[in-house]
């Protein structure tokens, strides 16, 4: 991928070009997990912590895709854990959300992120966890402390998100005694 990268540049395509959504070709790569392609872009200027439309950095993407080595990278050349996107996501919302990856959720916590971050809608990782049907994360979270119960700005426990959107396997995995 980075031979054809640096190919389309050398033809004089813009490496800050955007898609529909203000997306640069470094949240791709991110997104893709292509930490070479991430790293050649840096050291052609790209920063960092380019922002789409919606405030999403690269970090976001790599985490949301479940990219650890891209989001490791860029936590050693300084770009924060905790950068929050338009709606007040961490990477570690994107990590528990999208597709569920449980090691970069451990693997943020192990860096000090805060478990139960709340986005601007006051919904934590568990949350968007739950409402995704990962049960495996929703499950680690709670191991780690997290409860249950944890209420968004609008009422809803991670129970709720999980039934509306059908993940049977998370209801089913609750412990009886918060089926109330």
């Amino acid at each position: 991928h980075l031979a054809v990268v640096q190919w389309l540049h050398g033809q004089g395509v813009s490496l800050t070009a955007t898609n529909g959504n203000g997306q640069q070709p470094i949240h791709h790569a991110a997104a893709r997990g292509h930490l070479a392609v991430v790293q050649w872009l840096h050291g052609q200027g790209m920063p960092l912590t380019a922002t789409d439309d919606y405030g999403i950095q690269p970090i976001h993407h790599a985490a949301g895709h479940g990219h650890l080595a891209v989001v490791q990278w860029l936590h050693g050349q300084g770009v924060s854990l905790t950068a929050t996107d338009d709606y007040g996501w961490q990477p570690i919302h994107h990590a528990a959300s999208f597709c569920g990856h449980l090691v970069v959720v451990q693997w943020l916590h192990g860096q000090g992120v805060s478990l139960t971050a709340t986005d601007v809608d006051g919904w934590q990782p568990i949350h968007h966890a739950a409402r995704n049907g990962h049960l495996a994360v929703v499950q680690w979270l709670h191991e780690q402390g997290v409860p249950l119960t944890a209420t968004t700005g609008d009422g809803w426990q991670p129970i709720h998100l999980a039934a509306r959107f059908g993940h049977l396997a998370v209801v089913r995995g609750w412990p009886a005694s918060d089926h109330s």
